[in-house]
Protein backbone atom coordinates (compact mmCIF):
# COMPACT_ATOMS: atom_id res chain seq x y z
CA UNK A 1 0.00 0.00 0.00
CA UNK A 2 1.27 3.38 -1.06
CA UNK A 3 1.89 6.12 2.14
CA UNK A 4 -0.18 8.80 2.27
CA UNK A 5 -0.11 12.08 3.94
CA UNK A 6 -2.27 13.55 6.63
CA UNK A 7 -3.83 16.30 4.24
CA UNK A 8 -5.57 12.98 2.49
CA UNK A 9 -7.06 11.79 5.59
CA UNK A 10 -8.09 15.13 6.28
CA UNK A 11 -9.27 15.25 2.77
CA UNK A 12 -10.94 12.08 2.99
CA UNK A 13 -13.06 12.64 6.02
CA UNK A 14 -13.65 16.33 4.70
CA UNK A 15 -12.08 17.83 7.88
CA UNK A 16 -8.71 19.74 9.50
CA UNK A 17 -5.17 18.74 9.70
CA UNK A 18 -5.69 19.58 13.27
CA UNK A 19 -8.67 17.40 14.04
CA UNK A 20 -6.91 14.20 12.52
CA UNK A 21 -3.89 15.45 14.47
CA UNK A 22 -6.45 15.48 17.65
CA UNK A 23 -7.09 11.87 17.24
CA UNK A 24 -3.48 10.69 16.47
CA UNK A 25 -2.77 12.07 19.75
CA UNK A 26 -5.40 10.97 21.34
CA UNK A 27 -6.73 14.47 22.60
CA UNK A 28 -10.43 14.21 23.93
CA UNK A 29 -12.67 16.81 23.24
CA UNK A 30 -11.83 18.71 20.42
CA UNK A 31 -14.15 16.59 17.77
CA UNK A 32 -17.35 15.30 18.06
CA UNK A 33 -17.97 11.53 18.18
CA UNK A 34 -19.21 11.00 14.50
CA UNK A 35 -16.16 12.79 13.04
CA UNK A 36 -13.84 10.64 15.43
CA UNK A 37 -15.30 7.48 13.88
CA UNK A 38 -15.45 9.01 10.23
CA UNK A 39 -11.63 9.42 10.62
CA UNK A 40 -10.25 6.41 12.26
CA UNK A 41 -12.56 4.54 9.74
CA UNK A 42 -10.65 6.11 6.99
CA UNK A 43 -7.19 5.79 8.63
CA UNK A 44 -8.10 2.05 8.56
CA UNK A 45 -9.13 2.00 5.12
CA UNK A 46 -6.29 3.76 4.01
CA UNK A 47 -3.74 2.14 6.29
CA UNK A 48 -1.72 5.71 7.50
CA UNK A 49 0.62 5.76 9.39
CA UNK A 50 2.25 8.96 11.00
CA UNK A 51 5.65 9.77 10.42
CA UNK A 52 6.80 8.68 13.83
CA UNK A 53 10.46 10.76 13.58
CA UNK A 54 8.59 13.49 12.03
CA UNK A 55 5.72 13.80 14.79
CA UNK A 56 8.43 13.53 17.62
CA UNK A 57 10.88 16.67 15.85
CA UNK A 58 7.56 18.74 15.59
CA UNK A 59 5.92 17.97 18.97
CA UNK A 60 9.68 17.67 21.32
CA UNK A 61 7.92 14.25 22.30
CA UNK A 62 9.07 10.95 21.43
CA UNK A 63 5.79 8.74 22.78
CA UNK A 64 8.31 6.28 24.58
CA UNK A 65 8.16 5.86 28.53
CA UNK A 66 10.71 3.60 30.19
CA UNK A 67 10.18 1.11 32.96
CA UNK A 68 12.62 -0.13 35.00
CA UNK A 69 12.30 -3.36 36.78
CA UNK A 70 13.80 -6.01 39.18
CA UNK A 71 12.71 -9.19 38.18
CA UNK A 72 10.30 -10.19 35.61
CA UNK A 73 10.11 -13.95 36.61
CA UNK A 74 7.61 -12.56 39.31
CA UNK A 75 4.20 -13.56 38.53
CA UNK A 76 3.23 -10.31 40.09
CA UNK A 77 5.66 -8.07 38.57
CA UNK A 78 4.63 -9.60 35.24
CA UNK A 79 0.94 -8.83 35.74
CA UNK A 80 2.03 -5.28 36.43
CA UNK A 81 4.34 -4.78 33.41
CA UNK A 82 1.29 -6.03 31.35
CA UNK A 83 -1.20 -3.46 32.95
CA UNK A 84 1.17 -0.71 32.20
CA UNK A 85 1.97 -1.74 28.68
CA UNK A 86 -1.81 -2.13 27.60
CA UNK A 87 -2.45 1.55 29.02
CA UNK A 88 0.40 2.73 27.45
CA UNK A 89 -0.46 1.58 23.73
CA UNK A 90 -4.06 2.39 24.48
CA UNK A 91 -2.59 6.26 25.57
CA UNK A 92 -0.19 5.90 22.13
CA UNK A 93 2.97 5.67 23.90
CA UNK A 94 5.45 2.56 23.19
CA UNK A 95 7.16 0.96 26.17
CA UNK A 96 11.04 0.40 27.09
CA UNK A 97 11.92 -2.30 29.28
CA UNK A 98 15.24 -1.87 31.65
CA UNK A 99 15.27 -4.92 33.65
CA UNK A 100 17.84 -4.21 36.70
CA UNK A 101 18.02 -7.83 38.59
CA UNK A 102 17.91 -6.22 42.10
CA UNK A 103 21.34 -4.67 41.28
CA UNK A 104 21.38 -1.20 42.22
CA UNK A 105 24.51 -0.43 39.42
CA UNK A 106 22.15 -2.27 37.27
CA UNK A 107 19.16 0.24 37.71
CA UNK A 108 21.63 2.89 37.50
CA UNK A 109 22.79 1.62 33.74
CA UNK A 110 18.99 1.01 32.81
CA UNK A 111 18.20 4.27 34.02
CA UNK A 112 21.07 6.51 31.96
CA UNK A 113 20.15 4.33 28.95
CA UNK A 114 16.44 5.62 28.84
CA UNK A 115 17.97 8.96 29.19
CA UNK A 116 19.79 9.16 26.38
CA UNK A 117 17.08 7.72 24.44
CA UNK A 118 15.07 10.99 25.10
CA UNK A 119 12.45 9.11 27.06
CA UNK A 120 8.61 11.59 27.83
CA UNK A 121 8.89 9.81 31.31
CA UNK A 122 9.81 7.00 33.62
CA UNK A 123 8.18 4.17 36.05
CA UNK A 124 10.84 3.04 38.44
CA UNK A 125 10.60 -0.27 40.55
CA UNK A 126 13.76 -0.20 42.83
CA UNK A 127 15.39 -2.50 44.36
CA UNK A 128 13.40 -1.53 47.71
CA UNK A 129 16.75 -1.64 49.91
CA UNK A 130 16.09 0.94 52.85
CA UNK A 131 19.30 2.19 52.85
CA UNK A 132 19.97 2.74 49.69
CA UNK A 133 20.17 6.85 49.27
CA UNK A 134 18.88 6.57 45.68
CA UNK A 135 20.75 9.36 44.36
CA UNK A 136 20.62 8.61 40.85
CA UNK A 137 16.80 8.57 41.00
CA UNK A 138 17.14 11.99 43.28
CA UNK A 139 18.94 13.39 40.42
CA UNK A 140 16.49 12.06 37.62
CA UNK A 141 13.40 14.02 39.45
CA UNK A 142 15.94 16.88 40.06
CA UNK A 143 16.14 17.60 36.56
CA UNK A 144 12.62 17.68 35.57
CA UNK A 145 11.86 14.42 33.94
CA UNK A 146 8.78 12.42 34.70
CA UNK A 147 9.43 9.93 37.53
CA UNK A 148 6.68 8.09 39.23
CA UNK A 149 7.66 4.37 41.53
CA UNK A 150 6.15 1.07 42.49
CA UNK A 151 6.79 1.47 46.11
CA UNK A 152 8.13 4.65 47.54
CA UNK A 153 11.78 5.48 47.24
CA UNK A 154 14.02 5.79 50.02
CA UNK A 155 15.29 9.73 50.17
CA UNK A 156 13.16 10.94 47.09
CA UNK A 157 10.42 13.23 47.02
CA UNK A 158 8.39 11.01 43.92
CA UNK A 159 4.91 10.25 43.08
CA UNK A 160 4.68 6.54 43.91
CA UNK A 161 1.99 3.63 43.72
CA UNK A 162 2.17 1.29 46.20
CA UNK A 163 -0.21 -2.04 47.85
CA UNK A 164 -0.72 -1.76 51.41
CA UNK A 165 1.57 -4.41 52.37
CA UNK A 166 1.13 -3.92 56.17
CA UNK A 167 -2.30 -3.91 56.31
CA UNK A 168 -2.74 -7.15 54.34
CA UNK A 169 -0.01 -8.73 56.39
CA UNK A 170 -2.06 -7.84 58.96
CA UNK A 171 -5.24 -9.18 57.35
CA UNK A 172 -3.79 -12.70 57.15
CA UNK A 173 -2.16 -12.81 60.82
CA UNK A 174 -5.99 -12.34 61.60
CA UNK A 175 -7.45 -14.30 60.24
CA UNK A 176 -5.26 -17.16 61.75
CA UNK A 177 -5.45 -15.58 65.32
CA UNK A 178 -9.62 -15.28 64.47
CA UNK A 179 -8.96 -19.36 63.86
CA UNK A 180 -7.70 -19.54 67.12
CA UNK A 181 -3.54 -19.75 66.64
CA UNK A 182 -1.37 -17.94 69.13
CA UNK A 183 1.91 -19.55 68.05
CA UNK A 184 1.76 -17.78 64.25
CA UNK A 185 5.22 -18.12 62.58
CA UNK A 186 6.48 -15.46 60.13
CA UNK A 187 8.26 -17.10 56.99
CA UNK A 188 10.02 -14.03 56.04
CA UNK A 189 12.68 -12.09 53.43
CA UNK A 190 15.38 -10.04 54.52
CA UNK A 191 14.29 -6.68 56.67
CA UNK A 192 16.63 -4.79 54.27
CA UNK A 193 14.08 -4.46 51.98
CA UNK A 194 10.90 -1.78 52.09
CA UNK A 195 7.73 -4.77 51.28
CA UNK A 196 9.22 -7.16 53.69
CA UNK A 197 9.14 -4.38 56.53
CA UNK A 198 5.96 -3.46 56.27
CA UNK A 199 4.73 -6.86 56.23
CA UNK A 200 6.32 -7.52 59.37
CA UNK A 201 4.73 -4.54 60.54
CA UNK A 202 1.75 -5.83 59.65
CA UNK A 203 2.04 -9.03 61.22
CA UNK A 204 2.75 -7.53 64.59
CA UNK A 205 0.00 -4.85 64.51
CA UNK A 206 -2.48 -7.74 64.50
CA UNK A 207 -0.38 -9.93 66.93
CA UNK A 208 -0.84 -6.46 69.20
CA UNK A 209 -4.71 -5.91 68.73
CA UNK A 210 -5.10 -9.18 70.17
CA UNK A 211 -2.94 -9.20 73.03
CA UNK A 212 -0.05 -10.92 71.76
CA UNK A 213 4.02 -10.33 71.84
CA UNK A 214 5.93 -10.65 68.63
CA UNK A 215 8.12 -14.10 69.40
CA UNK A 216 11.59 -13.47 68.28
CA UNK A 217 11.68 -17.47 67.95
CA UNK A 218 9.21 -17.65 65.49
CA UNK A 219 10.56 -15.01 63.27
CA UNK A 220 12.57 -16.60 60.38
CA UNK A 221 14.02 -13.91 57.90
CA UNK A 222 15.83 -14.87 54.33
CA UNK A 223 18.86 -12.85 55.67
CA UNK A 224 19.49 -15.09 58.68
CA UNK A 225 19.11 -18.45 57.08
CA UNK A 226 19.15 -18.79 53.19
CA UNK A 227 19.94 -15.22 51.87
CA UNK A 228 18.94 -15.26 47.94
CA UNK A 229 15.81 -14.77 46.14
CA UNK A 230 12.16 -16.00 48.07
CA UNK A 231 11.62 -18.94 45.68
CA UNK A 232 9.99 -22.58 46.40
CA UNK A 233 13.21 -24.00 47.38
CA UNK A 234 13.84 -21.21 49.69
CA UNK A 235 10.19 -21.99 51.15
CA UNK A 236 11.55 -25.50 51.13
CA UNK A 237 14.77 -25.01 52.98
CA UNK A 238 12.52 -22.83 55.50
CA UNK A 239 10.29 -24.91 56.81
CA UNK A 240 13.11 -27.37 57.40
CA UNK A 241 14.09 -25.16 59.69
CA UNK A 242 10.96 -24.68 61.37
CA UNK A 243 10.58 -28.41 61.60
CA UNK A 244 14.09 -28.65 63.75
CA UNK A 245 12.23 -26.26 66.72
CA UNK A 246 11.53 -27.87 69.83
CA UNK A 247 8.11 -26.54 69.83
CA UNK A 248 6.14 -26.27 66.25
CA UNK A 249 3.98 -22.64 65.52
CA UNK A 250 0.13 -23.98 64.60
CA UNK A 251 0.03 -21.29 61.89
CA UNK A 252 3.02 -19.96 59.22
CA UNK A 253 2.35 -16.53 57.25
CA UNK A 254 4.48 -16.96 54.28
CA UNK A 255 6.45 -13.70 53.12
CA UNK A 256 5.12 -14.62 49.42
CA UNK A 257 3.03 -17.32 47.34
CA UNK A 258 5.99 -19.15 46.22
CA UNK A 259 7.75 -19.96 49.81
CA UNK A 260 4.29 -21.08 51.28
CA UNK A 261 4.04 -23.77 48.51
CA UNK A 262 7.90 -24.74 49.06
CA UNK A 263 6.95 -25.02 52.50
CA UNK A 264 3.62 -26.96 51.96
CA UNK A 265 5.43 -29.69 49.98
CA UNK A 266 8.27 -30.42 52.84
CA UNK A 267 5.81 -30.02 55.45
CA UNK A 268 3.74 -32.83 53.81
CA UNK A 269 6.33 -35.13 52.94
CA UNK A 270 7.32 -35.49 56.84
CA UNK A 271 3.83 -36.28 57.32
CA UNK A 272 3.13 -32.96 58.59
CA UNK A 273 -1.40 -31.96 58.07
CA UNK A 274 -2.16 -28.97 56.48
CA UNK A 275 -4.14 -27.43 57.18
CA UNK A 276 -4.67 -30.22 60.00
CA UNK A 277 -1.50 -29.99 62.37
CA UNK A 278 -0.56 -26.28 60.78
CA UNK A 279 -1.96 -23.77 58.48
CA UNK A 280 -0.13 -21.82 56.04
CA UNK A 281 -1.00 -18.32 54.36
CA UNK A 282 0.91 -17.12 51.80
CA UNK A 283 1.00 -13.18 49.85
CA UNK A 284 0.49 -12.18 46.36
CA UNK A 285 -2.55 -14.55 45.30
CA UNK A 286 -0.65 -16.03 42.02
CA UNK A 287 -2.09 -18.17 39.83
CA UNK A 288 -0.39 -21.51 41.60
CA UNK A 289 -1.42 -20.51 44.73
CA UNK A 290 -5.16 -22.09 43.77
CA UNK A 291 -3.59 -25.81 42.20
CA UNK A 292 -1.26 -25.98 44.97
CA UNK A 293 -1.81 -29.62 46.63
CA UNK A 294 -3.61 -27.93 49.47
CA UNK A 295 -5.44 -24.94 47.78
CA UNK A 296 -3.52 -21.55 49.41
CA UNK A 297 -5.80 -18.85 51.25
CA UNK A 298 -3.19 -15.84 50.48
CA UNK A 299 -3.28 -12.03 50.22
CA UNK A 300 -4.31 -10.80 47.09
CA UNK A 301 -2.24 -7.93 45.67
CA UNK A 302 -4.30 -5.75 43.06
CA UNK A 303 -1.19 -5.33 40.87
CA UNK A 304 -3.20 -4.47 37.96
CA UNK A 305 -5.01 -1.35 39.02
CA UNK A 306 -0.98 -0.41 40.32
CA UNK A 307 0.17 -0.65 37.01
CA UNK A 308 -2.79 1.39 35.30
CA UNK A 309 -2.99 3.82 37.65
CA UNK A 310 0.94 4.50 37.99
CA UNK A 311 0.90 5.06 33.92
CA UNK A 312 -1.97 7.35 34.57
CA UNK A 313 -0.39 9.64 37.21
CA UNK A 314 3.36 9.80 34.61
CA UNK A 315 1.12 10.35 31.54
CA UNK A 316 -0.45 13.72 33.59
CA UNK A 317 3.36 14.53 34.89
CA UNK A 318 4.21 14.19 30.98
CA UNK A 319 1.03 16.41 29.94
CA UNK A 320 0.99 18.80 33.11
CA UNK A 321 5.01 19.37 33.32
CA UNK A 322 4.95 22.52 35.74
CA UNK A 323 2.69 20.28 38.26
CA UNK A 324 4.48 20.00 41.31
CA UNK A 325 2.24 18.35 44.00
CA UNK A 326 2.88 14.67 44.82
CA UNK A 327 0.46 11.81 44.41
CA UNK A 328 1.26 8.83 47.29
CA UNK A 329 -1.43 6.29 46.26
CA UNK A 330 -1.98 3.42 48.55
CA UNK A 331 -4.13 0.05 47.22
CA UNK A 332 -5.80 -2.16 49.59
CA UNK A 333 -5.05 -6.07 49.18
CA UNK A 334 -7.38 -8.73 49.74
CA UNK A 335 -7.74 -11.89 51.97
CA UNK A 336 -8.40 -14.91 49.68
CA UNK A 337 -9.55 -17.71 51.53
CA UNK A 338 -9.13 -21.39 50.53
CA UNK A 339 -8.22 -24.98 52.26
CA UNK A 340 -4.61 -23.62 53.79
CA UNK A 341 -5.89 -22.60 57.09
CA UNK A 342 -9.22 -24.78 57.65
CA UNK A 343 -11.54 -24.33 60.73
CA UNK A 344 -11.29 -23.20 63.98
CA UNK A 345 -8.34 -24.91 66.53
CA UNK A 346 -9.76 -26.15 69.79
Amino acid sequence: MVAIPMKEVARRANVSCSAVSHILNHREGFVSKETRERILEIIKETGYRPHSIARSLKLKKTYTIGLVTTRLRVPVNIVQLDAIRHAARKAGYHLILGYSEGEIEEEKVCLDELRFKHVDGIIVSTTGMVKNKNEHIKELVEEGLPVVAIDPVTNVEIDFVTVDRKYGASLATEHLIKLGHQRIAFLSGSLSYYSTVQKLLGYEEALGKYGLKLNNDLLFTSSEYFPGHLSYSFGYRMAGVILEEKKMPSAILCINDEVAIGALRRLREVGIKVPGDVALIGYDNEEGASFSEVPLTTVDQPMAEVGATVFRILLDKIKRHKRKELHYVFLKPELVIRKSCGGEKG
